[in-house]
């Protein structure tokens, strides 16, 4: 079998080949806009959609990415579980595992 030209790394010219095909449906939400409901659901009813009218379907299911709230990038934490991906995210984990003060006065 002749390597996959695709691959632009040598070594991946000699040593991998491609596997695990799928496809994708990646709608365009923005464009469902007549409805007043969550992207979720709108997925959701997509996927019933394609289960009911394609046939050959091993699964079809809905997935999402977890991105920060604050700026969009991909949610990820380091060893303390501080978000890493911008300073407004950082501030609310800070300010969640700040010791609690007591409200009694000091004597």
């Amino acid at each position: 079998m002749s390597p996959d030209k695709t691959f632009r790394d040598p070594l991946k010219e000699q040593c991998a080949k491609r596997g695990n095909f799928r496809i994708r449906v990646i709608p365009v939400l923005a464009d469902l806009v007549w409805v007043n409901t969550s992207d979720q659901k709108h997925c959701a009813d997509i996927a019933k959609s394609i289960r009911r009218h394609v046939d050959h379907i091993e699964s079809v299911d809905v997935q999402s990415d977890i991105v920060c709230k604050f700026c969009g990038y991909e949610w990820e934490t380091d060893s303390s579980g501080e978000p890493q991906c911008c300073t407004a995210a950082a501030g609310v984990f800070a300010s969640m595992v700040k010791p609690k003060t007591s409200d009694a006065p000091a004597t």
